[in-house]
């Protein structure tokens, strides 16, 4: 496959704009179906919407019209109006979407913010009693959910923000979010090990995509299988507000399976985009 150019990048976008009105309407109206499955649907890049035993949450939720200039933006309050609960990690532009957040934020829904990022979401209309801020390692309880926040690896030397990650557990299954990950130190996600899923986010090294081989795979590897997952979902892929440099694919996902097998694992990976389903 092709590295990518900003021609190729621009291509993207004009397509992805012109479709997204009809796979957000598709994303929503299985959403808000009635069902007792475990659900997972790829908003943005990186962004989650759930439908668990019937509690529909949110990681991160975002709509490609925060992202991409001219596309539509939809009727947020009316379309998410079934959300119960949004777990925030942290404040970059391709997973904190003000907008939608301001729609929604007077239904009832619980949220749970980082303190690094309270004001932000006072400043969108988001009551303070709804809202519950998280300390590391200690867990949430949310109906059937168990939510285990912890620090991120987000920050590099001097780039990157504050990020919260979170273990997700559900019916007795465990999902695993490191997160937009920087750091590859294996003793930040050793301690969740095993776990049921983990949801890797593609990043190989700053300004590095445009490579033939990304320096850092192999380390994002042996991070993720670190926590000895049953799976390992690949997402963070077509980020399209990046550009040649940054913008992991389906040829990086391609790389890092290849890696995952030559280290001899032998679980599931799959590569998820904007507007695909997961079943969990």
């Amino acid at each position: 496959m092709p590295i990518n150019t900003a021609l190729d990048i621009q291509r993207k976008i004009t397509r992805a704009g012109a479709e997204y009105p009809t796979l957000w309407r598709s994303i929503i109206d299985d959403w808000r179906k009635d069902s007792d499955g475990v659900t997972g649907w790829m908003m943005y890049a990186a962004n989650y919407l759930f439908r668990t035993g019937g509690v529909r949450w949110a990681m991160d939720p975002f709509s490609l019209s925060t992202r991409i200039k001219d596309v539509p933006q939809p009727d947020f309050k009316i379309d998410l109006d079934k959300l119960e609960l949004v777990l925030l990690t942290h404040a970059h532009n391709d997973h904190l979407d003000l907008n939608l957040i301001r729609a929604v934020a007077p239904l009832p829904i619980r949220w749970i913010v980082p303190r690094f990022m309270l004001e932000k979401v006072l400043s969108a209309g988001v009551p303070q009693a709804n809202i519950i801020v998280p300390s590391d390692n200690q867990p949430i309880s949310y109906k059937h959910l168990t939510i285990t926040p912890f620090a991120a690896q987000h920050i590099h030397g001097k780039s990157g923000v504050p990020e919260t990650s979170f273990l997700v557990e559900c019916s007795g299954k465990r999902w695993l979010f490191p997160g937009d990950t920087r750091v590859y130190n294996p003793a930040n996600i050793l301690p969740f090990a095993p776990v049921d899923a983990v949801f890797a986010h593609v990043w190989l090294g700053k300004a590095q995509a445009a490579l033939e081989v990304p320096p850092l795979l192999k380390e994002f590897c042996s991070y993720f299988l670190s926590c000895s997952p049953h799976r390992i979902v690949l997402t963070h892929l077509e980020e399209l507000g990046r550009d040649e440099k940054e913008l992991w694919d389906e040829r990086h996902a391609g790389l890092v399976t290849a890696a995952l097998r030559s280290q001899r694992y032998a679980g599931k990976v799959e590569s998820f985009y904007c507007g695909q389903k997961i079943d969990l």
